[in-house]
């Protein structure tokens, strides 16, 4: 069993969240424009919603994540935003995520275990906050 500290799940699920936003759109439900939810903020308790699978993925996939840490460069990031950054990006099938990182078998073994999780999808209340499907 894979132990993580508070600061690298803090991080990633800063990150996943970060990119949970930011890779959603939705149509806003009074103009009828096509927004990016990264302009909204999280309705009460769905943030906590969205990253319910987080912890259970860290500790699924962990020895894979602490060598993700060791091997994958990014700049001006913390390498753990950027792992939950990819866990997002990889469950929606967002066209980039762990296995887009030159990272090899890891990449793809990441991805497969990005994938038991299954897809998030985030919708824009009428209230303008953001909210988990």
């Amino acid at each position: 069993m894979t132990q993580f500290n508070e600061m690298q799940v803090a991080r990633f699920t800063a990150g996943y969240l970060e990119a949970a936003l930011w890779a959603s759109s939705d149509t806003h439900p009074e103009t009828q424009e096509h927004v990016c939810l990264d302009d909204y903020q999280w309705a009460p308790g769905e943030a906590a919603k969205a990253c319910k699978d987080v912890q259970d993925f860290m500790e699924y996939a962990g020895e894979q994540l602490l060598e993700y840490a060791k091997v994958r460069v990014c700049p001006n990031e913390d390498v753990w935003e950027c792992a939950g950054h990819d866990f997002w990006l990889t469950r929606g099938g967002h066209g980039s995520g762990f296995w887009d990182r030159g990272l090899g078998e890891l990449g793809e073994k990441l991805t497969a275990a990005t994938k038991t999780f299954g897809c998030l999808d985030l919708y824009l209340g009428e209230d303008e906050l953001v909210y988990v499907a």
